[in-house]
């Protein structure tokens, strides 16, 4: 029985974020300024590739944006566009969180910018035991990002990819919350390759 009661779980959750993201989407695409004003303070801009906007150019604006803080928790990061802008966030004084996938890691481009980023003084984390296929951003414990788009060159120019920015303090608040939950996890280690 409670097998049959997880797996009903689940499909539920399934549908739900299937009928989220049909309205999302269908929102988005009638909407010619692609912002969505969900309360009056929270923000929503998406990007869909090929459709609407540009998930790059919507993230790079993102992390260029930030003052304060930046957590990563990204699956693959391989874009050096994306790598230079969390770099010099870092060299203007943000403080830069970041964690990926250890096996994505062990790739030698991705391991160079992780490199890079270290010496730099950019704390990178992974967890050895687990795939780590988050793709978030937090900036600035205000602004949210989050979709299907790795930081990648495939993500940029060839697959089709969204991204959404949520401007929330309140959510940005949860999600620093669990990312520094996640960073604090034992699972977590320094990578340091």
């Amino acid at each position: 029985m409670k097998l049959n009661m997880q797996t009903l779980l689940y499909t539920i959750l399934i549908i739900s974020l299937l009928v989220n993201t049909l309205f999302i989407t269908k929102y988005f695409l009638n909407n010619k300024s692609h912002q969505a004003l969900v309360k009056s303070n929270t923000v929503i801009t998406s990007a869909f590739s090929n459709l609407v906007n540009d998930p790059k150019v919507l993230l790079l604006h993102a992390i260029k944006g930030a003052n304060q803080t930046l957590d990563i928790a990204i699956y693959n990061l391989q874009d050096k566009e994306i790598a230079e802008a969390i770099l010099k966030a870092k060299k203007r004084g943000v403080s830069v969180r970041l964690i990926t996938d250890a096996k994505k890691a062990e790739k030698s481009e991705r391991s160079a910018i992780l490199k890079i980023f270290t010496r730099n003084g950019i704390a990178v984390k992974t967890n050895p035991s687990q795939k780590m296929h988050l793709k978030m951003t937090i900036v600035d414990k205000t602004l949210v990002t989050t979709g299907s788009y790795n930081y990648t060159e495939a993500s940029a120019y060839e697959n089709q990819e969204q991204l959404l920015t949520i401007k929330n303090k309140e959510l940005a608040k949860e999600w620093t919350n669990s990312f520094t939950a996640l960073w604090n996890s034992p699972h977590y280690e320094i990578w340091n390759k």
